[in-house]
């Protein structure tokens, strides 16, 4: 279906549920980082902008792609670093706010020109942060962070000429080891791995045959040598193994759906998968895997469009129209899910006048309450920056039928990214 007419399909069943559609896409959530210092405190990347909380899920703010410093139907990467700044990787380079969102900032030169392809932070020394971005000459480079976002400078050797990069990981246990997929002259699937911390890359071919992209999703947090790739093809999606640094693969599961949710437990010891696949319900939901015989089970019917796993518990974003809820917890492996966030509970961030938000977000939280049929409120306050505003997001009544699902999906602009 063209996508003329699946917005059209949209329209036309958007009174249905009382759908709206933010920005043209219907409202989901499609990656989740949790402050490494702050665990109170969640950032969500949606279709409609960024939503935060500062006291673990009990309110949240939203805050406008264009103060961020990306346009809408975009989903870049994003990360939080031990310095609490909250870092995008744009298309014109990287963002950051070191406020919790009201003031952004270009990082100078060409990392505030080029394009930013993804972003990670080290765990155990959260102040350490790491960048794929394109350099003047063109090649891209690994930039690196030493106080959590706030600067970057080049790191090792550019990468080759002709790879164009998807997906960054470090190694946990090993910040030498690290791994980049993407593609070689637009046909040839590839990982760089460096075992020097980006002086010099080796090139591990993959498979050619209908692949859009591998993305790095983890790397085992004790064994270096393992890392897990989420495949997407033209016919499906699928998971991959490697416990030999990327020489070798195993496939692990196989979906002619979307793996839109992808999540390695904290330990290691548990593989976490989002399925979509509207026509086959009994395919469709959150499964489980032992990393020791990776056999996955399905525990939850939920259809996740991203999954996080933290010390808190895995994360799982889900569609409020089919799902009842926009983000929700387990605490028990899947067995049981709290939801955490309804469309209705969104207010606007406030910041002081002056600040980037408060002059360019107004205008967007217009446009979007209106597309979301809800009324709106200010994001301009005199005092503290970080504080609620007033009315937020309506969200529809649940329809669950599979082929809504298929155009809400559809609608929703997903692009090929990691998942996590």
């Amino acid at each position: 279906m063209a996508i003329l007419g699946v917005m059209l399909a949209v329209s036309m069943l958007a009174p249905l549920g009382a759908t709206a559609w933010a920005n043209g896409r219907y409202p989901a959530a499609g990656q989740l980082v949790v402050d490494p210092i702050d665990a109170q405190r969640i950032v969500v990347r949606t279709t409609f902008g960024l939503l935060q909380t500062t006291d673990n899920t009990k309110h949240w703010q939203w805050i406008c792609e264009t103060a961020a410093g990306y346009e809408d139907n975009t989903d870049p990467y994003f990360t939080v670093g031990g310095s609490g700044a909250l870092v995008v990787a744009t298309a014109t380079g990287m963002t950051v706010s070191s406020d919790r969102g009201c003031v952004w900032t270009k990082l100078p030169g060409s990392m505030g020109q080029l394009p930013a392809y993804d972003l990670v932070v080290s765990l155990s020394s959260p102040l350490n942060m790491w960048a794929v971005d394109q350099s003047d000459g063109g090649l891209l480079q690994l930039l690196a962070s030493t106080d959590g976002g706030l600067h970057f400078s080049p790191q090792g050797a550019k990468l080759p000429s002709g790879f164009s990069a998807l997906t960054l990981e470090v190694a946990p246990s090993n910040p030498q080891r690290i791994y980049v997929s993407g593609q070689q002259q637009q046909t040839q699937s590839v990982i760089m791995r460096s075992d020097d911390g980006g002086a010099s890359w080796q090139a591990l071919p993959m498979d050619t045959t209908d692949i859009v992209g591998d993305f790095v999703g983890a790397v085992d947090p004790q064994q270096p040598d393992r890392l897990y790739v989420r495949r997407n093809t033209d016919t499906g999606d699928a998971l991959l193994f490697s416990s030999d640094a990327g020489l070798t693969w195993q496939q692990a599961f196989a979906t002619p759906g979307k793996l839109l949710g992808f999540a390695l437990s904290p330990d290691g010891q548990t593989v976490a998968l989002g399925v979509v696949v509207p026509q086959s319900p009994e395919l469709r939901g959150l499964w489980l895997a032992s990393s020791s015989d990776m056999v996955f089970h399905k525990v939850q019917d939920v259809q996740p469009t991203c999954l996080t796993w933290t010390a808190q518990g895995l994360w799982i974003c889900a569609l409020q129209s089919v799902d009842h809820f926009v983000l929700g917890r387990s605490e028990d492996a899947g067995k049981s899910i709290k939801p955490l966030l309804q469309l209705a509970d969104i207010k606007p961030l406030s910041c002081p006048v002056g600040t980037r938000t408060a002059n360019v977000c107004p205008a967007a939280w217009t446009l979007v309450a209106k597309q979301l049929g809800v009324g709106t409120s200010p994001v301009v306050a005199p005092a503290q920056p970080i504080s609620s505003g007033c009315n937020g997001f309506r969200g529809s009544s649940a329809i669950a039928v599979p082929w809504l699902t298929l155009i809400l999906l559809l609608a929703l602009g997903l692009r090929t990214r990691r998942v996590k």
